[in-house]
């Protein structure tokens, strides 16, 4: 027997790290359809938006605070 042959039942490294790697695969298609693309980009834009206005806050605290 060769020394590069696989035994039954157990996996090389590179099977095991492709397994890991299409598991988002199989969760993607046991959920169904993808988002809306408007529902999408208006989840992108809300979430945008707040970390602007989180931003906006933040740098008006520190300018009221050095004044």
């Amino acid at each position: 027997m060769r020394g590069d042959t696989l035994q039954r039942g157990i996996q090389s490294a590179d099977h095991r790290q492709h397994d890991r790697i299409s598991q988002p695969e199989q969760l993607e298609d046991e959920t169904g359809k993808p988002l809306n693309p408007i529902v999408a980009w208006s989840i992108v834009l809300l979430a945008s938006a707040a970390l602007w206005s989180g931003l906006g806050l933040a740098i008006s605290i520190v300018v009221s605070a050095l004044l």
